[in-house]
């Protein structure tokens, strides 16, 4: 159960404090906040691979003030935790960007935490990659067989 903030409230803080305590460690530096104010009141979620418009127009629809989604919100994806000034004229940037203001929601994108928690330990078999020289492990991978996509609902690839 996510716990209550102050005033019995559940924010976007309490949801990534319950994540984190049921993940065991900090989100990851690319997760977070994205947009919006994380102390906004949140009574209704919506979790989505892509934060489209598409996507931002269903949360809103159904009024919720979370958008929880697992890919990047702008593009191109921010590898140094930076975006260009010039990626802001992009149009799908702009439409996800406006989209949102629109909507008033607060978007946080939780990748690695999902896949760790939700996605891929229930149903993946992993490969570990060892450095024969050190004996260290350099390299982990998750495969998800068709056994596993079976169970999960299916590939990422069919949704």
């Amino acid at each position: 159960m996510i716990p209550m903030g102050k005033a019995n409230v559940i924010n976007v803080h309490a949801v990534h404090q319950w994540l984190e305590a049921l993940a065991r460690r900090s989100l990851h530096p690319d997760e977070g906040v994205m947009f919006g104010d994380p102390a906004r009141p949140i009574t209704g979620v919506t979790v989505c691979w892509m934060p489209s418009a598409a996507n931002i127009a269903a949360a809103a629809a159904a009024g919720h003030e979370l958008l929880i989604h697992h890919e990047a919100l702008l593009y191109p994806y921010p590898f140094a935790h930076t975006q260009p000034l010039s990626a802001l004229h992009w149009n799908m940037n702009c439409q996800r960007l406006t989209a949102l203001g629109r909507a008033g929601l607060v978007a946080t994108r939780l990748h690695e935490t999902l896949d760790h928690l939700f996605i891929f330990d229930a149903f993946a078999r992993h490969l570990m990659v060892l450095d024969t020289r050190t004996g260290h492990c350099v390299g982990t991978y998750r495969l998800l067989g068709p056994e596993g996509a079976r169970r999960a609902g299916g590939f990422y690839t069919e949704s």
